[in-house]
């Protein structure tokens, strides 16, 4: 019989490094540092929070931010646990991810918001991240175009599928044309259709 698991989304803690911040609370709450692992360009820690449940600690080197992802055999311990990440690492909440693209004051920042929300999206499909995410794929700026397709790798929805495929067939930008092959290419390996 399989166990359930229980598992978090991507929860971003900001700009890469935050390791203190965990490796604090991991001291206070008494996790066990299980290994360090260093795989191109993306760090990432194992914390062992008790029998069944971890919390891995990473850095993504695309959006330059550190995130945290907690797993679980058992909903009480992830709840329990999940609560006390929440309370004393505060990553962003959705709302704010979301709201930071909106308020970003120019391309750079809101490049660096809408990679950010990708990584901070869902692994099942969200309207507002999605919408979020589509409205940056018709930005004028190349920046945030590419921010944008970069953004569809950490969850791979269907629905990002014509938004990539009309990008290597449109966009002016041959490295964004080819970004967004490249991602396509990784959404077929993983057997991500159309919508």
């Amino acid at each position: 019989m399989n166990s359930t698991h229980h598992r978090s989304d991507r929860l971003v803690l900001g700009r890469s490094p935050q390791d203190e911040a965990v490796e604090e609370l991991a001291e206070e709450q008494g996790w066990q540092r299980v290994e360090e692992v260093t795989e191109d360009g993306a760090r990432q820690i194992l914390w062992a929070v008790g029998p069944g449940t971890s919390l891995t600690y990473a850095e993504d080197p695309v959006s330059h931010n550190a995130y945290a992802v907690l797993v679980s055999e058992d909903k009480e311990t992830f709840e329990e646990t999940l609560d006390v990440v929440l309370d004393e690492l505060m990553p962003w909440q959705p709302r704010a991810l979301l709201s930071s693209i909106e308020q970003a004051e120019d391309a750079l920042a809101r490049a660096r918001a809408v990679i950010r929300a990708g990584l901070g999206a869902p692994d099942r499909y969200d309207e507002h991240f999605f919408t979020r995410i589509r409205e940056a794929f018709e930005s004028s700026d190349r920046w945030v175009r590419e921010a944008a397709v970069w953004a569809t790798a950490y969850s791979p929805w269907p629905q990002y599928r014509p938004l990539l495929e009309a990008t290597v067939r449109n966009d002016p930008e041959e490295k964004l044309r080819a970004d967004a092959a490249s991602i396509l290419a990784g959404f077929d390996a993983q057997g991500v259709q159309g919508p």
